[in-house]
């Protein structure tokens, strides 16, 4: 992962196993997630039920592939 301070994004790269939903808990650390993206795949933004501070990004691929990703921050 890596997080870009200029830009307020993290990204990465997921081994995502086809049909199966891929789940990263994310620590937002006083910051917020907006917006999420991933290449060929469906990703989501998920906030944590018990935690406010954490946020789920699940990402959904039809194949077995790696996906690079992007969050944003505000």
């Amino acid at each position: 992962m890596t997080w870009n301070a200029a830009s307020k994004t993290l990204s990465g790269t997921a081994n995502v196993v086809g049909g199966e939903l891929f789940r990263i808990v994310l620590a937002q650390n006083g910051a917020k997630a907006i917006k999420t993206t991933a290449m060929d795949a469906v990703a989501t933004l998920e906030p944590n039920a018990t935690e406010g501070n954490l946020v789920t990004l699940i990402i959904n691929s039809k194949e077995n592939k790696s996906i690079p990703w992007i969050v944003q921050f505000e």
